[in-house]
């Protein structure tokens, strides 16, 4: 039997929500996108990835842009 790793898992990983991980799949989807998933499950489209794909995902954390990337706003003169 295959094992995939939903949300609730990745979210453990980093010690957030997984309301946090569905964040970070809409809100990077455009400019660094999550790793792909390798499963749908039916009827609802729920996600799951192999939980060997921990490393990518680790990976794809350190590279999305932070708190106050883009430099922010400027300090007062």
């Amino acid at each position: 039997m295959i094992r995939y790793v939903g949300v609730g898992v990745i979210a453990k990983w980093f010690d957030v929500s997984p309301g946090t991980v569905t964040k970070w799949q809409s809100r990077y989807a455009e400019s660094h996108p999550t790793p792909a998933h390798d499963a749908e499950i039916e009827p609802d489209g729920t996600k799951g990835w192999l939980p060997e794909r921990e490393a990518e995902w680790r990976t794809w954390a350190d590279g999305r842009p932070g708190r106050g990337a883009g430099g922010g706003r400027p300090p007062r003169a």
